[in-house]
């Protein structure tokens, strides 16, 4: 997560979801902004809407596409940070209680160490 999102949830990692924003910080496309559209959780890849690629004569055709098609690109999720989380109601419910449960344990914390 940027650092942005990890002050305001107190998280410092979460899930991705379809619909996040996210920024890539490693490989050849490293600095690219773009909003995931599919996911994969078997291999931990995404397909962001702006790492595209053409499919051309000169590469082995895979999956029978037709050559010039527009292709995503598989992303790893350790390779990018999340700017933008789409928050619907599930999503808003489980950060709630993520930070009740932070600043629950803030407490506990405190009171222990002040015994």
């Amino acid at each position: 997560m940027s650092e942005d999102l990890k002050a305001k949830y107190g998280m410092d990692s979460i899930k991705v979801r379809k619909g996040d924003f996210v920024k890539t910080i490693k490989g050849n496309f490293e600095g690219r902004q773009g909003k995931i559209i599919r996911i994969n959780r078997k291999n931990w890849v995404f397909d962001i809407d702006k790492l595209t690629k053409k499919l051309d004569d000169g590469k082995l055709n895979y999956c029978d596409r037709v050559i010039g098609t527009v292709v995503y690109i598989p992303y790893h999720t350790s390779g990018c940070i999340i700017t933008k989380l789409k928050i619907d109601k599930n999503r808003k419910a489980f950060l709630n209680r993520k930070k009740r449960e932070m600043k629950e344990t803030i407490k506990l914390n405190k009171d222990l160490n002040n015994e």
